[in-house]
């Protein structure tokens, strides 16, 4: 029979994603934790984590049992943490929501008044996804669709794309695509990442290459993109939430619509199926529906399937 505080700890670790996190968020030590995870394994007599040098990955097994286990726990930790001078009170658990920081920043913070208990998990498409299968998140806002079997998935609204500069970059703007193709070749690129499928494929339609022709900065967080932008160090393709602020104040141009090229590509909002009843997520869900109906890309429309 596995103890309780292993299965705490395992918990902690699968969360925190690293054996050395986990124990602290636990407040053991680390050989502590390494006991703990090493007596549950070998009470259930299966693997939970693969061990690597960045920390532990969760093997399926490992996983289904986690996820199982995962809502029990909470709530108890939850229901004890809400005993108040001998009356037990049930205390909603904050919710978590996973999206990048420059959606978080620009697109739901404006819409929050302290009412829904939020903790936020940032990270990359399929980190989120994954994390959202595994317990680690309640909500998640993708570029990426979520296989049905993993979450329940709907279109929340449109990306659109943008080919930003500084307007001392663009003098005259370009009026046809081969004028388009000639200024980018000459202007200077900002990037969030030399690999990422949308900017590839911009500059294969648009001008024969995989790559820019002249790379100045990537940095993985759009937020600097755009502020290097605005500085004037090169060009970038932005999603509009990242910088249409800065448009609007003329801080940068869009050097042309480029529609034609990278056409609108949705975000989906999805939703972990099963678990406890959360009215912090119920109504989360309904302010993302309601807020963004009116730019939620409609089924079959260009941009509403996976990428």
């Amino acid at each position: 029979m596995p103890h309780t505080e292993w299965i705490r700890t395992a918990l902690a670790v699968e969360r925190a994603g690293s054996i050395t996190a986990g124990a602290r968020d636990r407040g053991i030590s680390q050989p502590a934790a390494s006991q703990h995870l090493a007596g549950l394994e070998r009470a259930l007599g299966l693997e939970i984590f693969e061990r690597h040098r960045s920390g532990v990955r969760t093997t399926e097994a490992g996983a289904r049992f986690l996820r199982e286990v995962g809502g029990a726990f909470d709530q108890l930790e939850w229901l004890l943490d809400g005993l108040d001078a001998g009356h037990l009170q049930r205390p909603e658990p904050a919710l978590v929501i996973g999206c990048s920081p420059e959606w978080f920043e620009r697109s739901l913070l404006p819409l929050l008044d302290g009412a829904i208990p939020l903790r936020a998990r940032f990270g990359s498409d399929q980190e989120l996804l994954d994390d959202l299968q595994n317990g680690r998140v309640d909500v998640a806002v993708t570029a990426l669709r979520a296989a049905p079997s993993r979450a329940r998935t709907t279109p929340l609204a449109s990306k659109r794309y943008v080919l930003a500069a500084a307007a001392a970059l663009v003098p005259e703007p370009p009026r046809t695509l081969e004028e388009l193709a000639n200024w980018v070749r000459a202007t200077p690129w900002v990037g969030y990442s030399e690999e990422l499928p949308v900017t590839r494929r911009f500059w294969q339609d648009l001008t024969g290459s995989l790559q820019p022709t002249s790379v100045c900065l990537v940095a993985p967080d759009l937020r600097i993109v755009a502020a290097a932008v605005e500085r004037g160090l090169g060009a970038s393709l932005l999603p509009s939430h990242v910088c249409d602020d800065a448009i609007a104040d003329g801080r940068i141009v869009e050097v042309r619509s480029i529609a034609d090229v990278v056409p609108p590509e949705p975000w989906f909002l999805s939703v972990r199926p099963g678990g406890q009843p959360h009215p912090a997520r119920t109504a989360l869900v309904k302010l993302l529906t309601v807020a963004f109906a009116a730019t939620a890309p409609t089924p079959g429309s260009p941009g509403a399937g996976a990428r």
